[in-house]
């Protein structure tokens, strides 16, 4: 099985975003994407996809935030393309009471210490920020091919200070 066969069309998805954010004028130069987030339309999906999840990875985290499970998998080979190398896929389970169509819904960008900065430079465009704990206030823009989201530190690294960790995947 093929990560594409799991998720889809990532690199299309990367470019059709880059192209939208490119024309707001937003830098992304010196950025790197550290995840992508596949949206399930119901639990029994989330269920599935993390099955499937699990054959592409090898190591594996789920925890409860917004009172629903999120997965997050670290895949055996990473996603490569552009000038990107992605390891984490992340799989949150639906909201009660709110739709999503099954599929990668964004990405993540990692801005660094300059968040605020940057942040700030933005503040213009910015759909909205989220709060996904103490260490992780993403701000994100929606597009018409999906979702872009810009965070301080990386994925992994708000794991490890939330006091959680991966698990080796054993099937």
């Amino acid at each position: 099985m093929k990560i594409e066969d799991v998720i889809g069309d990532y690199k299309k998805l990367y470019k059709d975003l880059i192209s939208d954010i490119k024309d707001l004028g937003i830098d992304t130069s010196n950025l790197y994407v550290d995840h992508f987030c596949f949206r399930t339309s119901s639990l029994k999906n989330y269920e599935v996809k993390k099955v499937e999840l699990f054959q592409l990875s090898d190591w594996f985290l789920e925890n409860i935030h917004n009172n629903r499970p999120i997965s997050k998998f670290i895949l055996k080979e990473p996603l490569v393309f552009e000038n990107q190398r992605v390891s984490i896929i992340e799989l949150p389970a639906p909201k009660v009471g709110v739709s999503y169509k099954d599929g990668i819904e964004h990405f993540e960008f990692v801005v660094g210490k300059n968040f605020t900065e940057f942040k700030n430079k933005y503040s213009h465009l910015w759909t909205g920020q989220d709060d996904s704990g103490e260490f992780n206030k993403p701000v994100y823009i929606k597009l018409k091919s999906g979702v872009v989201k810009f965070h301080e530190k990386p994925l992994d690294e708000v794991i490890r200070l939330e006091g959680n960790k991966f698990i080796k995947v054993i099937l």
